[in-house]
Order: C-alpha cells, then structure tokens, then sequence
C-alpha cells in the first residue's frame, strides 16, 4: 500500500488496483495520542460497518471514509455526518440527472 494522506491516528492507504482504505495507526501507549475508550468504540463501529459494506459489495467513498474518520475523532458528531453524506449524494444524484437531460 502506498500512503495517500496522514494524520495523527489514521492513514488512507490506497493498495494497488482498489479503492482506499482507512488505516488505524497505532501512535503509543498512553498520553498523548491515546485512544479514549469512546474512540475504540467508534473505530470499532466504523470497521464493522466496512466489513459489512465489503459483504454487501457496497462500495465505499473516499469521503465518506473521511468523514467516518472524523466522526471516530469526535470531529463531527454523527448526525453531522449523515448530513454531510447525504448532501454528498444528493449532489452527485443532481449531477447525474443534469447529465442525463
């Protein structure tokens, strides 16, 4: 995998031929950088919900890869999330209906 961005915990690693993926990277034991316990839940919630997703066959965005990394930072909360994927969507939807016309 060759690395696409960084951050202070996460890396999106893009691996040849696929689409990127979120990487956790494990700073230290204690202190700065460590996890609070409602962050390992939240990782833990976002790479059930990938696995779950590359069952399905579901792809994945890159941004929604990103807002999920922020929403398990504390970043975004998660209806501010929704929001964000959802006016996502709806963006591309319009610009798929503008093409079709």
């Amino acid at each position: 995998m060759r690395p696409v961005a960084n951050s202070a915990r996460f890396a999106l690693a893009s691996p040849i031929g696929n689409s990127p993926v979120l990487c956790y990277t494990k700073i230290n034991e204690g202190g700065e950088g460590a996890m609070s316990p409602l962050e390992k839940k939240r990782i833990a919630a976002v790479k059930t919900a990938d696995a779950i997703n590359a069952i399905e066959g579901a792809p994945i965005s890159s941004y929604a890869r990103s807002l999920s990394a922020s929403w398990a930072r504390g970043e975004l909360t998660g209806k501010q999330m929704k929001q964000a994927l959802l006016a996502h969507h709806r963006r591309i939807a319009e610009q798929e209906r503008q093409s079709r016309v």
